[in-house]
């Protein structure tokens, strides 16, 4: 489950990369979350055009595309717990998950601070108008991703 979500995260940052320094395994056909771990590297190659285009864009203008959210709204500098592990990329509000699936319920639950705004997740199955705090559930598939209402994911 870490490594799935190692490489979630990793679809959504400059660099992605799925060695390590440890005597891990990391070859990704030797997990059973192969499907997982695949559905991460098409996402990423789908993603990288949008990558290429955002750096261009923090070039040109100096304005990072990954950032905090501290860092578009810095009068919520330590108010939210939930701030510490949600990031911007470009427009779109990404935040990992980062805890383990309850075994019960094979979900993880996690809170996302949206700013004011039409939000809407990436892959369609939510909508909600910010400023608001939500928590949702999330399988092991599963990636949260907000975009602007309106905005196109690549």
């Amino acid at each position: 489950e870490s490594y799935v979500r190692w490489l979630q995260w990793g679809v959504f940052s400059p660099i992605f990369r799925t060695h390590g320094s440890s005597d891990n395994e990391k070859r990704m056909w030797m997990f059973s979350t192969f499907a997982q771990l695949a559905d991460a590297m098409r996402l990423r190659d789908a993603v990288v055009p949008w990558l290429y285009s955002l750096a261009a864009v923090t070039h040109a203008s100096s304005y990072p595309f990954i950032r905090p959210m501290w860092f578009d709204h810095p009068e919520l500098l330590n108010s939210r717990q939930s701030l510490e592990s949600q990031y911007y990329f470009g427009a779109a509000i990404v935040h990992p998950v980062t805890e383990a699936v309850d075994a019960a319920t094979q979900v993880a639950r996690i809170r996302t601070w949206l700013p004011s705004g039409q939000w809407v997740r990436w892959d369609g199955t939510g909508s909600w108008a910010g400023p608001t705090e939500i928590t949702e559930s999330f399988g092991i598939a599963d990636i949260p991703v907000y975009m602007p209402k309106g905005s196109l994911f690549p």
